[in-house]
């Protein structure tokens, strides 16, 4: 509940929540019969001030190459490109500091477990939430 984090933060931004639950999805069969299957999903929201999308700990991250998979790249039908998110968010590739900072945390936690093959694909603008 976002209010209830907010106020617990006494109205101070960024801030994160942790979530980790069961979720249920219908299945329809090849016959027609209904599945119900369930997952075990976990969650990190981070909230940030929408007028200040910097993030004190970027300059952690700045240097680190990921693949990146530009839509300019998908659209040609071009490979994945290692980028600094240094330069991918000085590019607009990444929007802000904020995003670029949880893309490269993630992806050093997922090299961490062993993952070889990542790559974080930019929407292209028909797949955009809003």
């Amino acid at each position: 509940n976002f209010r209830r984090m907010y106020e617990f933060r006494n109205g101070r931004m960024p801030f994160a929540g942790a979530t980790v639950g069961t979720a249920f999805r219908n299945e329809i069969a090849p016959r027609g019969t209904m599945r119900l299957r369930e997952f075990q999903l976990a969650e990190i929201e981070h909230f940030m001030n929408p007028s200040d999308k910097r993030h004190p700990k970027f300059a952690t991250v700045r240097d680190l190459e990921v693949p990146l998979w530009p839509r300019e790249q998908q659209e040609a039908q071009g490979p994945p490109i290692l980028m600094a998110l240094g330069d991918a968010v000085g590019a607009g590739v990444i929007d802000n500091e904020t995003l670029g900072y949880f893309i490269g945390r993630v992806h050093l936690f997922v090299q961490a477990i062993g993952a070889k093959h990542l790559r974080f694909r930019q929407h292209r603008a028909t797949e955009m939430a809003h």
